[in-house]
Protein backbone atom coordinates (compact mmCIF):
# COMPACT_ATOMS: atom_id res chain seq x y z
CA UNK A 1 0.00 0.00 0.00
CA UNK A 2 1.76 3.28 -1.04
CA UNK A 3 2.16 6.05 1.42
CA UNK A 4 -0.07 9.42 0.81
CA UNK A 5 1.58 12.34 0.84
CA UNK A 6 0.54 14.44 3.77
CA UNK A 7 -0.95 17.88 2.26
CA UNK A 8 1.96 21.08 3.51
CA UNK A 9 -0.31 22.13 6.19
CA UNK A 10 -0.53 18.86 7.57
CA UNK A 11 -1.43 19.17 11.30
CA UNK A 12 0.43 17.15 14.01
CA UNK A 13 -0.31 16.47 17.35
CA UNK A 14 3.03 17.01 20.00
CA UNK A 15 3.43 13.27 19.82
CA UNK A 16 3.08 12.68 16.32
CA UNK A 17 5.09 15.33 14.86
CA UNK A 18 7.96 13.66 16.83
CA UNK A 19 6.88 10.24 15.60
CA UNK A 20 7.16 12.33 11.83
CA UNK A 21 10.46 14.06 12.37
CA UNK A 22 12.21 10.94 13.29
CA UNK A 23 10.31 8.83 10.35
CA UNK A 24 10.51 11.29 7.54
CA UNK A 25 13.61 14.07 8.80
CA UNK A 26 15.65 11.27 10.57
CA UNK A 27 15.90 13.15 13.71
CA UNK A 28 16.08 10.51 16.34
CA UNK A 29 15.95 10.89 20.21
CA UNK A 30 18.14 13.82 21.39
CA UNK A 31 19.53 13.95 24.61
CA UNK A 32 18.10 16.77 27.49
CA UNK A 33 21.67 17.64 28.75
CA UNK A 34 23.73 17.68 25.46
CA UNK A 35 23.32 17.48 21.84
CA UNK A 36 24.21 14.02 21.32
CA UNK A 37 21.44 11.78 19.17
CA UNK A 38 20.59 8.22 18.92
CA UNK A 39 18.51 6.05 16.84
CA UNK A 40 16.66 4.46 19.78
CA UNK A 41 14.75 5.33 23.13
CA UNK A 42 17.02 2.29 24.53
CA UNK A 43 20.11 3.89 23.58
CA UNK A 44 19.34 7.24 24.72
CA UNK A 45 18.18 6.10 28.21
CA UNK A 46 21.55 3.85 28.39
CA UNK A 47 23.27 7.47 27.68
CA UNK A 48 21.16 9.45 29.99
CA UNK A 49 21.97 7.45 32.99
CA UNK A 50 25.71 8.76 32.77
CA UNK A 51 24.33 12.15 33.00
CA UNK A 52 22.11 11.83 36.23
CA UNK A 53 24.07 8.87 37.55
CA UNK A 54 25.26 10.88 40.42
CA UNK A 55 21.38 11.96 41.43
CA UNK A 56 20.38 7.97 41.40
CA UNK A 57 21.37 5.24 43.58
CA UNK A 58 24.38 3.36 42.36
CA UNK A 59 23.48 0.32 40.09
CA UNK A 60 27.15 -0.50 39.30
CA UNK A 61 27.57 -4.22 38.56
CA UNK A 62 30.96 -6.60 38.12
CA UNK A 63 31.66 -8.67 35.42
CA UNK A 64 32.82 -12.03 37.17
CA UNK A 65 34.56 -13.01 34.65
CA UNK A 66 37.37 -9.88 34.39
CA UNK A 67 36.02 -7.91 37.20
CA UNK A 68 35.62 -4.29 34.92
CA UNK A 69 32.98 -2.57 36.76
CA UNK A 70 30.37 -1.29 34.48
CA UNK A 71 27.41 1.37 35.27
CA UNK A 72 24.45 -1.54 34.69
CA UNK A 73 23.39 -4.61 34.30
CA UNK A 74 22.58 -3.59 30.08
CA UNK A 75 26.13 -2.03 29.67
CA UNK A 76 27.11 -5.66 31.71
CA UNK A 77 25.76 -7.30 28.77
CA UNK A 78 27.29 -5.29 26.03
CA UNK A 79 30.52 -5.88 27.50
CA UNK A 80 30.17 -9.74 28.17
CA UNK A 81 28.89 -9.26 24.07
CA UNK A 82 32.23 -7.67 22.94
CA UNK A 83 34.69 -8.54 25.47
CA UNK A 84 34.13 -12.49 26.53
CA UNK A 85 31.96 -14.22 23.74
CA UNK A 86 33.24 -15.99 20.90
CA UNK A 87 32.71 -14.00 18.10
CA UNK A 88 32.86 -15.27 14.52
CA UNK A 89 35.43 -12.54 12.40
CA UNK A 90 33.88 -10.85 9.59
CA UNK A 91 35.68 -8.89 6.15
CA UNK A 92 35.26 -5.75 4.79
CA UNK A 93 33.66 -5.87 1.73
CA UNK A 94 35.08 -2.91 0.45
CA UNK A 95 39.35 -3.72 1.60
CA UNK A 96 39.12 -7.27 2.83
CA UNK A 97 40.37 -6.38 6.69
CA UNK A 98 39.32 -8.85 8.89
CA UNK A 99 37.53 -7.53 12.14
CA UNK A 100 36.83 -9.36 15.38
CA UNK A 101 33.12 -9.06 15.11
CA UNK A 102 30.15 -7.15 13.60
CA UNK A 103 30.48 -4.16 15.77
CA UNK A 104 34.09 -3.36 15.04
CA UNK A 105 33.66 -4.15 11.06
CA UNK A 106 30.87 -1.28 11.48
CA UNK A 107 33.42 0.99 13.21
CA UNK A 108 36.49 0.35 10.53
CA UNK A 109 33.98 0.63 7.90
CA UNK A 110 32.52 3.78 9.52
CA UNK A 111 36.10 5.59 9.76
CA UNK A 112 37.86 4.30 6.83
CA UNK A 113 36.35 2.48 4.47
CA UNK A 114 33.78 5.34 3.38
CA UNK A 115 32.91 8.10 1.23
CA UNK A 116 31.40 10.24 3.93
CA UNK A 117 34.45 12.96 4.51
CA UNK A 118 34.93 16.90 6.15
CA UNK A 119 36.41 19.13 4.49
CA UNK A 120 38.69 21.86 6.02
CA UNK A 121 36.72 25.11 4.52
CA UNK A 122 40.22 26.63 4.65
CA UNK A 123 42.76 24.15 3.19
CA UNK A 124 40.60 21.84 1.47
CA UNK A 125 42.07 18.82 3.46
CA UNK A 126 39.30 15.90 4.04
CA UNK A 127 38.87 14.02 7.56
CA UNK A 128 36.89 10.88 7.81
CA UNK A 129 35.83 12.18 10.92
CA UNK A 130 34.48 15.51 12.38
CA UNK A 131 36.38 15.90 15.44
CA UNK A 132 39.75 15.76 13.60
CA UNK A 133 38.27 18.28 11.55
CA UNK A 134 37.91 20.01 14.61
CA UNK A 135 41.09 19.60 15.94
CA UNK A 136 42.38 20.61 12.53
CA UNK A 137 40.64 24.10 12.50
CA UNK A 138 43.06 24.93 15.42
CA UNK A 139 45.87 25.46 13.27
CA UNK A 140 44.39 27.74 11.50
CA UNK A 141 42.75 29.36 14.09
CA UNK A 142 45.58 28.72 16.80
CA UNK A 143 42.95 28.50 19.49
CA UNK A 144 43.22 25.56 22.14
CA UNK A 145 40.09 23.08 22.18
CA UNK A 146 40.87 20.95 25.67
CA UNK A 147 42.52 22.53 28.87
CA UNK A 148 44.48 19.91 31.79
CA UNK A 149 42.03 19.46 34.47
CA UNK A 150 45.74 19.56 36.71
CA UNK A 151 47.17 22.89 35.66
CA UNK A 152 46.30 25.65 33.29
CA UNK A 153 47.77 24.16 30.29
CA UNK A 154 45.77 24.10 27.03
CA UNK A 155 46.33 22.00 23.68
CA UNK A 156 44.56 21.70 20.34
CA UNK A 157 44.29 17.77 20.01
CA UNK A 158 42.99 14.85 22.59
CA UNK A 159 45.99 13.19 22.16
CA UNK A 160 48.29 15.82 22.91
CA UNK A 161 46.52 16.24 26.24
CA UNK A 162 46.64 12.43 27.11
CA UNK A 163 50.75 12.57 26.74
CA UNK A 164 50.33 15.60 28.41
CA UNK A 165 48.90 14.11 32.17
CA UNK A 166 50.36 10.74 31.48
CA UNK A 167 53.48 12.32 31.65
CA UNK A 168 53.59 15.63 33.88
CA UNK A 169 50.89 14.49 36.26
CA UNK A 170 51.69 10.64 36.17
CA UNK A 171 50.52 9.99 39.45
CA UNK A 172 46.67 11.58 39.01
CA UNK A 173 46.66 9.50 35.62
CA UNK A 174 47.43 6.49 37.52
CA UNK A 175 44.14 7.30 39.75
CA UNK A 176 42.20 8.28 36.61
CA UNK A 177 42.85 5.08 34.82
CA UNK A 178 42.26 3.11 38.16
CA UNK A 179 39.28 4.80 38.49
CA UNK A 180 38.04 3.97 34.89
CA UNK A 181 38.78 0.13 35.45
CA UNK A 182 36.17 0.25 37.69
CA UNK A 183 33.70 2.57 35.81
CA UNK A 184 34.09 5.87 36.83
CA UNK A 185 33.50 8.33 33.42
CA UNK A 186 35.87 11.06 32.53
CA UNK A 187 35.03 14.06 29.93
CA UNK A 188 37.47 16.08 28.55
CA UNK A 189 37.92 19.18 29.50
CA UNK A 190 36.39 20.87 25.99
CA UNK A 191 37.02 24.82 26.12
CA UNK A 192 34.28 26.58 24.83
CA UNK A 193 34.70 29.36 21.90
Amino acid sequence: MAKEKQSSNARFTKYSIDNHKRNVHGVGFICEYCPRTFKGRFQLDNHMEGHIESSMPSSKVTCKVCGLVVRNKYTLVTHMQRMHMEQTPVSCKSCGKECKNKRNLYAHMRDVCTDRSFPCTICKKTFKKKKKLTEHMTTHTNSPLYQCQLCPKTFRYDTALYTHRRVRHYEQWLEIQQKRKQGVQFRLNRLTD
